[in-house]
């Protein structure tokens, strides 16, 4: 999935594994780092996850599980 996540105006992006979101900032002088910029463990619950403009620069990343959005 790609979201510019940062606000930078340039889309970053988001890996999904099975219990966790790994976040790859793009740099625009550098571009992408090989490894995780940010990583983000999930319960193992079924999910869709989108991004999203909640205001504010960057996009928001919502996740709907069955017990709701966070």
């Amino acid at each position: 999935m790609a979201a510019d996540i940062d606000g930078d105006r340039l889309e970053d992006l988001i890996l999904l594994g099975t219990s966790e979101l790994r976040f790859h900032f793009q740099d625009r002088q550098r571009g992408f780092r090989p490894e995780a910029d940010r990583t983000h463990t999930m319960d193992g619950s079924p999910s869709i996850i989108w991004a999203a403009r909640l205001g504010g620069p960057g996009e928001s990343l919502l996740r709907m599980t069955h017990a709701g959005v966070e």
